[in-house]
């Protein structure tokens, strides 16, 4: 075998070194490529449960009957408020704007779905047909991203505006007509 024999059979194993490194390569990019989008998924879904948990734990804070009360006369835009009743329903809804901004620049920064951002604005745009919670728009919005300023602004526009609800009539009606529905 000559010194050109042994050249090019080097080069021939070379460059099969180089093609099973390139497979290998390929693979671990396949691989890398799948525990990234794993990785997303999870922290999307971290994201998500937080979200949960800070409207479950807002939503755990109504169930004391002072400030669901204040609450309640809040939404209605009740003018039968005590000092004491507005500042709890001005607290309540610090709480619900920092959730619903953080969902908002969650969604504008890609770590929320469209489908969750939809249903966000659905009862976030709902909420704010209440009297109440756009006078303490009006008070805490300058606390706010100027994008969550006018996506916020846009929903009360575009929105309708609620009277006030006598929620206890409604669930009554809404149970009688039920009952009425099951007993067909």
């Amino acid at each position: 075998m000559s010194l050109t024999d042994l050249a090019a059979l080097g080069n021939f194993i070379s460059g099969l070194g180089v093609l099973i490194s390139l497979i290998f390569l390929y693979f671990q990019v396949r691989q890398m490529t799948a525990q990234m989008r794993l990785t997303e998924k999870n922290q999307q879904a971290l994201i998500q449960q937080e979200r949960y948990s800070q409207i479950t734990e807002t939503n755990l804070t109504t169930m004391d009957p002072i400030i669901a009360e204040a609450i309640a006369k809040g939404m209605a835009g009740s003018q039968e408020m005590s000092q004491t009743q507005v500042s709890q329903f001005l607290s309540y809804n610090n709480a619900r704007l920092a959730i619903a901004e953080n969902t908002f620049l969650q969604h504008k920064n890609g770590l929320l779905s469209a489908e969750t951002f939809a249903a966000f604005t659905n009862s976030f745009g709902a909420g704010l047909s209440s009297p109440g919670v756009r006078v303490m728009w009006r008070w805490m919005k300058h606390q706010h991203s100027a994008a969550f300023v006018a996506f916020a602004d846009g929903l009360i526009e575009g929105g309708r505006r609620a009277e006030a609800q006598d929620i206890l009539a409604r669930w009554k009606a809404d149970l009688a007509e039920e009952r009425s529905v099951l007993a067909r």
